[in-house]
């Protein structure tokens, strides 16, 4: 089976792998994998420590549903001695540990772009996890050179649109469309923007403009779509209802075993308790999406954070 590993197989084989870097951490794969092109790299560390911890349940089974290339599609995890059968309907059975992933070739039902977009979701995220990494259902920008700003909320709740808006004002950049782990390492919670955001296509990546690995999150917004003429407010959610949006909003936690439950749990409620969470309301109104803009910005003012250029 192919194979995307946390290590090479050796210094010859290094040298004949394609490496990348994503979430922090060095990949290595014998075939080339478009969607991460632009994630090549080294396996120089960047900064961060490796909080591997693997999957210690055993006999443990998850299952779930959602939209998984192209269609609605169940998915099951089963934890077997330290590994993890990810299971996803139509595509195969992808064999996970906390140092590599072993995914099906592309068959007549499965092809190749299918088979990347599972294998970057389900399967990564649960490695991922036993790292100590959370992929969060959110689209980020840097606001000029203030903070870096996530937007969390489910399909259709307008991230990829506002993100895209603050992005194009003068010293803001755009950082994350749709997916962006974030790493709480006791007291900073880092966004991760080097992982493929899908949507984007494999040269519309923002990290090709040079963006850093690891971004310290300034503060974080559940987005509350409103009618056309509602007003933009923006109000700081209390401890508990913060820790339940950022769980809520963790990619594949639904296969998350007892061990990565807890430490899910852990991890927000300690980042809840430092980075503040906002619900913003946004009128679906594009017209107004410089309101929210300068709602933004009066926010940062009043915590006058420092604020990291890049």
């Amino acid at each position: 089976m192919p194979t995307l590993r946390r290590s090479g197989e050796g210094d010859n084989a290094v040298a004949r792998e394609h490496c990348y870097r994503v979430a922090g951490l060095p990949w290595y794969s014998s075939q080339s994998i478009a969607a991460l092109e632009a994630f090549s790299g080294s396996a120089a560390a960047a900064g961060q420590t490796d909080s591997m911890t693997g999957f210690p349940d055993a006999g443990v089974c998850a299952t779930t549903e959602g939209w998984l290339a192209g269609a609605q599609r169940s998915v099951r995890a089963d934890y077997i001695g330290g590994a993890c059968r990810v299971t996803v309907e139509g595509v195969g059975e992808f064999r996970v540990d906390p140092h590599r992933i072993e995914y099906p070739k592309p068959t007549a039902t499965a092809s190749p772009s299918v088979l990347v977009e599972a294998l970057l979701g389900p399967a990564l995220l649960l490695v991922l996890a036993a790292a100590g990494r959370f992929a969060l259902h959110a689209s980020a920008v840097q606001v000029a050179d203030r903070g870096l700003w996530l937007f969390l909320g489910d399909s259709g709740a307008g991230k990829s649109t506002l993100a895209a808006s603050i992005g194009s004002n003068p010293g803001c950049l755009p950082v994350a469309d749709d997916v962006l782990p974030v790493h709480w390492d006791g007291a900073t919670l880092w966004a991760l923007p080097w992982y493929p955001q899908l949507k984007l296509g494999d040269h519309g990546q923002y990290v090709r403009g040079g963006m850093p690995e690891h971004l310290p999150i300034f503060a974080l917004c559940a987005l509350a779509p409103g009618h056309a003429r509602a007003p933009v407010t923006i109000e700081r959610l209390a401890l508990l209802e913060a820790t339940t949006v950022l769980i809520g909003q963790t990619l594949s936690a639904r296969l998350f075993s007892p061990d990565l439950l807890a430490r899910h749990l852990h991890d927000f409620a300690g980042a809840a308790t430092t980075i503040p969470l906002y619900r913003l309301q946004v009128p679906r109104d594009r017209g107004r999406l410089d309101e929210v803009y300068r709602t933004l910005r009066q926010t940062e003012a009043a915590r006058a954070p420092q604020g990291i250029a890049f």
